[in-house]
């Protein structure tokens, strides 16, 4: 039975990762997860980010300059991990 007015609780989850380069460098990138809802932050220098959301599957775009954005779908749970490799802009690979 609906309640009006009750919003029902959403487990809360982490997501933690890295970003690196496909030379293994680490890289400072933008990370977005969409799902049940959206957050967004950016790596810091070492290429490691941090995430708070809704558990659940979720999409993940990291997007950096000088490299080719990518998708990667997640499902999120308690304390999740990803690890992300951007390929080079200008490797020539196609996708």
């Amino acid at each position: 039975m609906a309640f009006p007015g009750v919003v029902a609780a959403v487990a809360a989850c982490a997501l933690s990762g890295t970003v690196h380069g496909d030379d293994g460098a680490p890289v400072r990138a933008h990370v977005v997860a969409a799902g049940t809802a959206m957050n967004a932050t950016d790596s810091d220098a070492h290429g490691r980010f941090a995430l708070d959301l809704p558990c659940g599957r979720i999409r993940l775009t990291v997007a950096a300059p000088g490299f080719a954005s990518t998708d990667v779908d997640v499902e999120v749970k308690n304390q999740s991990r990803v690890e992300v490799t951007l390929e080079s802009a200008g490797s020539g690979r196609l996708r």
